[in-house]
């Protein structure tokens, strides 16, 4: 009973010495900087490629600005290179056809600030893993390979995003 009584009392201390170290995210900055949302707002997004890239360039722009395509006080300067890679999940044993599929989406990402384009703020990989059904109509699959590129773009942009606004917030 003493026992766990002081270690209550351990926990209790920790807890209070620890609660100012956290702050969240998305809350108001103190010493007048920025929000995360202005930051992220600010942010140019640069992707290069074909498909995949534009699902990704269109829910990073959603995501970070609201879906505005041209920020109008851009800071940050956001590079992208993404890439997709599709492989047979499950093979039918008796057939040989491929009765699901997965994608793998990767993309490298680089922050730089605008007024200094060769120095790199953060950067990073975000990969996602995506399944689809692989059917006979040769189109309802390519079709659903598209739902899960598409569904991998969001991932990836959430992914991001996220990383970016936590740059965000610690590089204040």
């Amino acid at each position: 009973m003493r026992r766990s009584l002081s270690y209550a009392v351990l926990v209790g201390l920790l807890a209070t010495g620890l609660g100012g170290c956290l702050r969240p995210l998305y809350g108001q900055q103190e010493n007048g900087g920025l929000a995360v949302q202005e930051g992220l707002a600010g942010v140019k997004v640069e992707l290069d490629g074909q498909r995949l890239a534009h699902y990704l360039r269109n829910e990073l722009e959603f995501s970070l600005r609201g879906g505005d395509p041209d920020p109008a006080a851009t800071r940050y300067r956001l590079t992208v290179n993404a890439s997709s890679r599709t492989d047979a999940a499950i093979v039918e044993r008796l057939t040989g056809q491929a009765e699901s599929g997965y994608m793998t989406l990767t993309a490298r990402y680089v922050l730089y600030p605008i007024d200094n384009p060769k120095t790199k703020l953060t950067e990073g990989d975000a990969r996602v893993l995506v399944s689809y059904d692989r059917f006979q109509q040769r189109f309802v699959t390519i079709r659903a390979a598209r739902d899960a590129e598409i569904q991998g773009a969001k991932q990836l942009a959430e992914q991001i995003r996220t990383r970016v606004a936590s740059y965000l917030v610690t590089a204040r």
